[in-house]
């Protein structure tokens, strides 16, 4: 079972300001970081509107990656391109 969070790194910070990412759990609560692309000047992760729109499509894609009993790097794949739309 895969679950997913924003995480703000606020170790360091760009000229962008700290880098949020998602940080993706496997079923033994070991996890991988995916970059989301986008920052904050806070070191602090605040909930703008784009972040709570992302956080809607990740419930979905979350949902298709654990119906469909994908692996950590097949759900990487989903949550950075989306879920694909397969034609017949």
């Amino acid at each position: 079972m895969i679950a997913v969070e924003f995480y703000q790194d606020s170790t360091y910070k760009t000229k962008k300001g700290y880098p949020i990412k998602f940080r993706i759990y496997s079923g033994d609560r070991k996890y991988k970081l995916a970059k989301f692309k986008k920052y904050t000047e806070s070191s602090t992760l605040v909930y703008d509107s784009e972040l709570i729109k992302r956080q809607a499509l990740l419930i979905d894609e979350v949902k298709y990656i654990n119906d469909n009993k994908l692996a950590i790097d097949e759900a990487i794949r989903i949550i950075n391109n989306g879920i694909p739309i397969f034609r017949h």
